[in-house]
């Protein structure tokens, strides 16, 4: 799925199933206005009840607050029963960090990593 934003920005999204793991992909940025069409895609994903919730971000330029509250919206649902990042980018991963998100959703520099560790 490719959507973009109106400043121009895009956003491409994706959802794939691995057995009971939904991996919702995203790559370009994740702004104001690109976060209602991510947070549309995670909660479909989060619906359907899988055990394991990876948000792989690893193509993601830029993440704001709205984006941030995704993951923490994510990562209180109770359906799914535990919600994971994979990220790199520092742009990504401090914006995590410095918020102390990470306290409830791990971060992975691997999508491998992220589907086969504990938190």
């Amino acid at each position: 799925m490719n959507r973009g934003s109106l400043d121009g920005a895009e956003l491409d999204l994706s959802l794939r199933w691995q057995d009971e793991v939904a991996i919702v992909t995203a790559a370009g940025e994740i702004d104001l206005l690109t976060a209602p069409e991510w947070a549309e895609v995670v909660a479909d994903a989060a619906s359907s009840t899988p055990r394991l919730l990876v948000l792989d971000l690893t193509g993601v330029t830029f993440l704001s607050s709205a984006g941030l509250q995704v993951i923490a919206s994510a990562s209180q649902n109770p359906a799914v029963a535990a919600t994971r990042v994979v990220a790199e980018a520092r742009a990504v991963t401090r914006a995590i960090t410095l918020t102390g998100l990470d306290r409830w959703v791990p971060i992975h520099a691997h999508l491998d990593s992220a589907l086969t560790r504990s938190p």
